[in-house]
């Protein structure tokens, strides 16, 4: 509830409302929650009889600002953030840092998925993981018990919620379901929170990584801190997101492997389509090739990984003084020129 005192102030064009929601990705988007929600502050907005250029909604989805309607009139900004989130690891010393090598030590090498929580596009993927015999040849990470959700059944009925699924996929699931959960690192089963957690070792034994976003809705675009993290060690990546996530991550500066991997899953439209793509890739190809494959990667992992130094310099430090907040800071100042 805002004071009247503030909401006068802001009549009078002494003072301005910020809605700080940075870590919000879904903003704007056609999702059942979140379906008219930018309209919704316009309407608060007239309501309150508030001049809209006086209200900012800062949020994490980057395509806000292009989906909104024409009813909007206040300023939207999407930004990211979670670039910053591995200052709070040791992923990365920013006067000392290196690339991971490739140092495998089984046969659970070719791939990283750390899945966690158990959303929809990643029971997919690890469910086709299964069906294609390519679960056991990476290390994967996730957990059906997540928040007290399994019944058993978790994995198979939300593969039911897919169009055309074969036999084998929904088997996949089912396998999911009577394993439960499995953990490369640590139990997240109740309250622990594996953002800010990196264990280089797991990148180290595994050739690359396949990122599962934390959202795939093609009216988003949230890079979350599991992309940050790959790129922060020095990982190769594939990466199962928005469309048109890859594309961003250019726009940002960064670099990814069209070389080598088959990145058109980055234009396709279902998440049936962009993990078909994804696994066909790492079918077609032998350990022995995809480790040669690999050495070749290592320079765009090095510049990435000075390229994020780089940027977390510029987005969150005055000279030698963090800020954690100054992406919100720079967006008010901009607006004060």
């Amino acid at each position: 509830c805002i004071p009247n005192n503030v909401l006068t102030d802001v009549r009078n064009n002494k003072a301005k409302i910020i809605l700080h929601c940075s870590t919000e990705g879904y903003s704007g988007s056609d999702s059942n929650l979140h379906k008219d929600e930018l309209d919704t502050i316009q309407t608060w907005i007239d309501v309150a009889n508030l001049p809209s250029e006086n209200v900012v909604y800062i949020n994490g989805n980057l395509l806000s600002n292009k989906i909104k309607s024409s009813k909007v009139k206040y300023q939207i900004e999407g930004i990211c953030v979670m670039d910053g989130w591995i200052l709070d690891t040791d992923v990365i010393d920013l006067e000392n840092y290196s690339v991971v090598n490739f140092n495998p030590v089984d046969n659970e090498c070719l791939y990283l998925n750390l899945t966690r929580e158990p959303r929809h596009h990643r029971v997919y993927l690890l469910s086709k993981l299964v069906a294609d015999d390519l679960f056991n040849s990476g290390k994967n990470s996730f957990n059906m018990l997540y928040a007290d959700r399994h019944n058993g059944h978790y994995s198979y009925n939300i593969i039911c919620e897919f169009t055309d699924v074969s036999p084998e996929i929904v088997n996949g699931a089912k396998f999911l379901d009577s394993m439960g959960k499995k953990f490369i690192d640590i139990d997240n089963t109740h309250t622990e929170n594996a953002v800010k957690t990196v264990d280089k070792t797991m990148y180290e034994q595994t050739l690359l990584s396949i990122i599962t976003e934390t959202i795939t809705l093609n009216d988003t675009m949230l890079i979350s801190e599991k992309t940050w993290k790959a790129i922060a060690v020095g990982h190769p990546f594939m990466i199962l997101g928005s469309k048109g996530l890859l594309k961003q991550l250019h726009e940002m500066g960064y670099k990814t492997f069209s070389n080598w991997l088959d990145e058109s899953y980055d234009d396709a439209d279902t998440v049936q389509e962009k993990v078909a793509i994804i696994t066909n890739k790492l079918k077609e190809k032998s350990l022995e090739e995809l480790i040669n494959i690999r050495n070749k990667m290592k320079e765009i992992c090095i510049f990435n990984q000075h390229h994020l130094v780089k940027e977390i310099r510029r987005k969150y430090f005055i000279n030698t003084t963090f800020i954690k907040h100054k992406p919100v800071l720079d967006i008010l100042m901009k607006g004060l020129e």
